[in-house]
């Protein structure tokens, strides 16, 4: 997923799993020694678990950053990230629950089935 911010897009990481108490400053810190990020925020889940998104100038911060960060300690706890594209994979996943896609094959197979039969008694029925 990029983000639109003016005239450029700007690609962004997902730092999870650090402390609740985990200060702005500390990610920040860690971020900066590695990439130049644009913005840091903090923001939360549907579950309440705080998160971090890091926006970067390009693509080649990202790939750089989420080698550099993924599974860092920070606060003494292992800090997880992941890229925009991985959360826009996981979206796309979500989006279509499981119970639909194994309906759709199961129609699919349905379709093969009767499509079968009928061409059976069509064939059958111009025999005779």
């Amino acid at each position: 997923m990029t983000l639109e911010t003016g005239r450029r897009n700007v690609r962004w990481i997902r730092l999870d799993n650090f402390r609740e108490e985990t200060r702005m400053n500390t990610l920040a810190t860690a971020v900066s020694s590695i990439v130049n990020p644009l913005h840091i925020f903090f923001d939360r889940d549907d579950s309440g678990k705080k998160f971090a998104i890091v926006r970067l100038r390009s693509s080649s911060d990202v790939e750089l950053a989420h080698h550099a960060l993924n599974e860092m300690y920070i606060d003494g706890r292992m800090v997880l990230c992941t890229k925009d594209s991985e959360q826009e994979d996981a979206q796309k996943c979500q989006s279509q629950p499981a119970a639909e896609v194994e309906n759709t094959s199961e129609n699919k197979r349905d379709d093969v089935e009767e499509g079968t039969s009928r061409d059976a008694s069509i064939g059958a029925g111009s025999i005779g």
